[in-house]
């Protein structure tokens, strides 16, 4: 009978250590779960963050570019219009020049209070 109730304990503490090492292994199979998860948030918030960072660059760099252009087009439109605005004061200055300084310096004056 001894060796019955000795049996029936060591079956006991087997089933027992049996059911320990399933619940830890339950327990760090979640545990491995949750550091996935949290792990799968983060690299998925840090790969948000570099898109969003990749996008405000991209478009601060168009930004600039466009400025540019802008500014680039402006000068040379600018420079289109002085020297159309030139031309035709030669050429007026030209029709002028056989009628004396005073209507070519009146003209002048002219133009000048228009700017």
């Amino acid at each position: 009978m001894a060796s019955a109730a000795g049996e029936s304990l060591r079956t006991a503490a087997a089933s027992k250590a049996e059911e320990a090492k399933l619940a830890a292994l339950r327990g760090a199979r979640h545990t491995g779960a949750a550091v996935g998860l949290a792990v799968r948030r983060a690299v998925g918030l840090a790969a948000a963050q570099v898109q969003r960072i990749i996008n405000d660059s991209s478009l601060r760099l168009m930004q600039t570019v466009a400025d540019l252009a802008t500014r680039t087009v402006s000068r040379q439109v600018k420079a289109d219009v002085e020297t159309k605005t030139s031309d035709t004061e030669r050429r007026e200055l030209k029709k002028l020049s056989g009628k004396g300084t005073d209507s070519i310096l009146k003209k002048h004056c002219e133009r000048q209070d228009m700017k």
